[in-house]
């Protein structure tokens, strides 16, 4: 760039920062992930090179970069946790009670009043436009945030001030919008970290079984990088569901899949839960989960319009209007 800038900086002005900006975009087309990781790469595949052995090397730098990752996981080595006991489910108590629950960010109002509960068995749906406070409400249920007023009950227990992790071991679980993967970590270690959480007798064997049952055996000590959107989120929910929560909390889980992949991962979920399980889905694909939940409550500004089954929600004028917005009504009136 600087012999450029030398050689014909007076007749093209700015020529060393048009090829700054021109190698930037090439490191970020060709190596996303960083130099780092594609050095790492490169010498893993340069270890299985024909000719090339990695006891050649002995221990140094370049043998300690190929090297697979080591079997057992590292992770194993941590310290364990003492299981603790689960939540036993009182006869005729609800799986989870959303108790009068309102939210304010300053002076926007977020939620209000929000009431519904979820029995044990029952798979229900969240829907709402966009700014109804459903990713809120999602997050105060999951202890990402804390209600202004209201309680969260799990089994007849409050829970509004535990946090996550011990929400996690008394059998509440949840995936996320944006899958929260480890990126430098394979496949299985990813899994082991959710079984470790869940204090699991056998943290290997246990995530082992989740992959096989999604379908990611195969890739399992592969990169994150090599997995499909599907997979990414077959992933996710093996994490969700390593510890055999008795509440599973789906957030946008279908986002980025197709047709077929939606009804597969719906599929999915009900071959890994256990009956007595509790389901919650937020989904902006109304189509899709009504399909699959038995219930749906419809929020709308923060606060619940209607809930019931999934025919009499969708028709109901108050949700179309939300979806639609008030003049679409008018409209419809007239005719």
């Amino acid at each position: 760039a600087m012999f450029l800038d030398d050689s014909i900086g007076e007749s093209v002005p700015g020529a060393q920062e048009l090829v700054y900006a021109a190698a930037l975009v090439l490191v970020a087309l060709l190596i996303p992930r960083g130099i780092l990781p594609a050095i790492e790469k490169g010498c893993r595949r340069l270890a299985t090179w024909p000719g090339t052995s990695l006891e050649q090397k002995g221990p140094g730098p370049l043998g300690r970069l190929a090297a697979p990752p080591p079997r057992p996981s590292p992770l194993l080595r941590m310290p364990r946790r003492t299981l603790r006991q689960r939540l036993p489910q009182p006869s005729g108590t609800p799986v989870l009670e959303v108790d009068g629950v309102a939210k304010s960010f300053g002076a926007n109002r977020v939620l209000s009043d929000v009431a519904f509960s979820v029995d044990a068995g029952r798979r229900v749906g969240i829907i709402g436009p966009n700014g109804a406070g459903k990713t809120t409400l999602f997050n105060i249920m999951t202890a990402h945030l804390r209600a202004d007023s209201g309680r969260i009950l799990f089994k007849g227990m409050p829970v509004d001030r535990m946090r996550a992790p011990r929400r996690y071991e008394l059998g509440m679980s949840r995936t996320f919008q944006v899958p929260q993967g480890f990126h430098l970590m394979s496949p299985l270690d990813n899994v082991v970290v959710a079984a470790i959480g869940a204090s699991m007798p056998d943290p290997m064997a246990a995530s082992m079984d989740m992959l096989e049952r999604v379908g990611l055996a195969g890739k399992a000590l592969g990169e994150l990088s090599a997995l499909t959107t599907a997979e990414i989120k077959s992933l996710e929910l093996a994490r969700a569901m390593v510890s055999e929560p008795d509440l599973l909390l789906l957030d946008e889980p279908l986002a980025g899949l197709n047709e077929a992949e939606r009804a597969r991962f719906f599929e999915t979920v009900d071959e890994l839960v256990a009956p007595h399980a509790a389901i919650v889905v937020i989904e902006h694909s109304v189509r899709s989960l009504i399909q699959y939940v038995e219930s749906v409550i419809a929020l709308d500004e923060g606060r619940v319009i209607a809930q019931g089954p999934p025919e009499e929600v969708v028709s109901d004028p108050r949700v179309i209007e939300a979806y639609l917005g008030s003049r679409w009504m008018e409209h419809a009136g007239d005719q």
